[in-house]
Formats: C-alpha cells, sequence, structure tokens
C-alpha cells in the first residue's frame, strides 16, 4: 500500500470544557484516547459509555453526536483527520489498549511529545507518531482502506488543493 497523505483538523490532549460535544463532520475522522471522565456517543439508536484506557475510532461515515457530564469532564488524547487511502469501516471502533503493547507505547509517546511542544510547528513529528499508530491499529484490527488508485490520486489532489475550485470535469480529465 502506498504511504498514507495524513491531514490534521486539529489534535491535541485536553481536559473538555464545560459545554463539550461534537457531532460527526463529512470527511473528518476522529481517533479519541480516553484518560478519564464521564462521555458518551449516541450513534445507530444507541447510546455508548466512552471508557477509560480505550481508543476510539469514529469514521467520518457515521452519523453520531457526543457529549459529556459536566461534573466529570472528559480527559482524552484526540485527533481529528482525513487520510488516503481512506478508511472503510461502517461503524465506530472500541479497543482496549492495554499496558506495555505497542499501541500503548505510541499514545504514551505521543502524549509527551504534546506536553513538551508549545505551538504546531512540529506537527511533522505529530503525524509520524500518529501515522505508526494509524498502522497498527489498521494491521491489529483489520481496518479497510480503500485501494483503488485513481480515487486515491483524486482524493489527494482535493486534499492538497482543497481551496481551489476543481470541477468534475477537471477531476475526470485528470484520472483519464
Amino acid at each position: 500500500m502506498a504511504e498514507s497523505l495524513l491531514k490534521f483538523a486539529a489534535y491535541g490532549k485536553s481536559i473538555a470544557p464545560p459545554n463539550w460535544m461534537f457531532n460527526n463532520y463529512p470527511y473528518v475522522n476522529r481517533l479519541y484516547y480516553i484518560y478519564g471522565g464521564t462521555a458518551f456517543f449516541t450513534g445507530g439508536g444507541r447510546k455508548h459509555k466512552l471508557k477509560p484506557g480505550y481508543l476510539y475510532i469514529f469514521p467520518y461515515s457515521i452519523e453520531f453526536s457526543a457529549e459529556q457530564e459536566t461534573k466529570a469532564p472528559l480527559d482524552h488524547l484526540y485527533f481529528d483527520f482525513s487520510v488516503i487511502p481512506p478508511i472503510s469501516i461502517d461503524n465506530f471502533i472500541e479497543y482496549e489498549v492495554k499496558e506495555n503493547t505497542v499501541p500503548y507505547h505510541m499514545i504514551k509517546a505521543i502524549e509527551l511529545f504534546l506536553q513538551g511542544i508549545e505551538n504546531r510547528q512540529d506537527t511533522e513529528i505529530v503525524k509520524t507518531l500518529f501515522d505508526g499508530l494509524f498502522s497498527i491499529l489498521c494491521r491489529e484490527l483489520s481496518i479497510q482502506r480503500l485501494n483503488d488508485s485513481r480515487i486515491n490520486r483524486v482524493l489527494e489532489l482535493i486534499h492538497e488543493n482543497y481551496s481551489l475550485n476543481l470541477t468534475n470535469k477537471y477531476l475526470a480529465d485528470f484520472v483519464h
């Protein structure tokens, strides 16, 4: 598989503010690692509690919302991202991160790095660490990725030229 093209909409480690909540955004996946607090997501007609010590992947393709209990704010590591080749899953993933595993140490490395940076100019290092974690998760959890070279080239062009007015005809001509 070709190297991933990864873009972050947001990332960090924080305790969520009192009014924290979110809905899914088109084309943005979310990966959360939960340290503590009480939060729920609702999707597919059910409400699910986010558990400390677990990692969650919310693909862009599912509709959901999340909220927290204000008395127990969510403490979490979060990544809102897009990736090419895109992931192809139709439900959220809940993954227990056990101590002394590679995903556990990758999360700890990301956490330590985020504590040490004052601004987002070091995004490339975060991307490298995240891409390593994400690749491991894709392998361990058998997450499928769309691997159609023509579609991926178009997605990459859009990704790199988001502010341009790219027409369907231009994109079709681009992939012949």
